[in-house]
């Protein structure tokens, strides 16, 4: 779909309420998985995606329910199966307790890495956990954040570590906030140069309104032909309550320029980009 046409799109659904529909929908999803959480106790899920069958861990209704948002994840996780082989290359930006990491090392295989980026304290020691528990040994986690200038940044933190809505988003903004941390951010390419990654030939970008910054700093990774495919997530309304109406239609005209052309949105907030054949 268009930009515009999709744009347009949010704006009016915002205006007959569409969205709120779909929020009550997704609140009313998440207690029902809360209640079937209170009967079973589980102590894992499984994320059963293209043949792949790596488990997360929980501990509560709330991280059981977050864990079982993969399913509505499916389409997403499907996607980036789809652009991923053995020896495959990836990057998780804002990669919370792991859900895409292990779904993408699962596929990468022994051949391959990923790369985790997730700064808040608690997620990345329940990422860290996640990945151990499934034993895979192609992951390597980092405790920052990527952006667009290096620094230390405040980033406001959820209640549950794995709400997955941390956030550099100004407090304002930003929803379920229950304290702030400092944290470190580095722009992707400085980081890769730093600490001799391998350029990704697929990167994930969820940073909760930030994610602008994240694609300006790795500007030369993401030009770089290696790199094929980017799948990021556009959180509209924190970019408007932030003053950056305009930050998506700059996403799209940045990744156009890195090279991707095959530029599609999957659903009303996630962005599909690639550049030919998958590595």
């Amino acid at each position: 779909m268009h930009f515009d046409r999709l744009v347009g799109l949010r704006t009016f659904c915002r205006r007959i309420g569409v969205l709120k529909l779909a929020r009550w929908q997704s609140e009313a999803r998440v207690a029902r998985r809360r209640r079937e959480y209170t009967r079973t106790q589980r102590a894992t899920v499984t994320i059963a995606v293209d043949g792949l069958s790596p488990r997360i861990l929980v501990s509560d209704a709330f991280e059981y329910a977050r864990a079982l948002s993969w399913e509505d994840d499916a389409h997403l996780l499907r996607a980036i199966t789809g652009r991923l082989a053995p020896g495959s290359i990836c990057w998780d930006i804002g990669a919370s307790v792991g859900i895409y990491t292990l779904v993408m090392a699962g596929k990468a295989g022994a051949a391959g890495a990923v790369v985790s980026f997730e700064p808040e304290p608690r997620s990345n020691a329940r990422l860290r956990e996640n990945v151990h528990f499934n034993k895979f040994t192609n992951v390597t986690v980092f405790d920052c954040a990527l952006g667009s200038k290096r620094g230390q940044f405040t980033l406001n933190v959820a209640e549950h570590a794995s709400a997955g809505t941390h956030s550099l988003a100004t407090p304002a903004v930003a929803h379920q906030r229950r304290a702030a941390t400092l944290i470190e951010v580095f722009p992707g390419d400085q980081i890769l140069a730093e600490k001799l990654l391998p350029v990704p030939n697929f990167v994930k970008v969820d940073v909760e309104g930030a994610e602008e910054q994240v694609i300006t700093g790795m500007a030369n990774t993401l030009r770089n032909p290696r790199c094929h495919t980017l799948v990021c997530e556009v959180h509209f309304a924190l970019l408007e309550a932030q003053g950056k109406p305009g930050a998506p239609a700059r996403i799209v005209k940045q990744l156009q320029e890195y090279g991707f052309r095959g530029i599609e949105w999957l659903d009303r907030s996630h962005l599909f980009a690639r550049k030919g054949a998958a590595a």
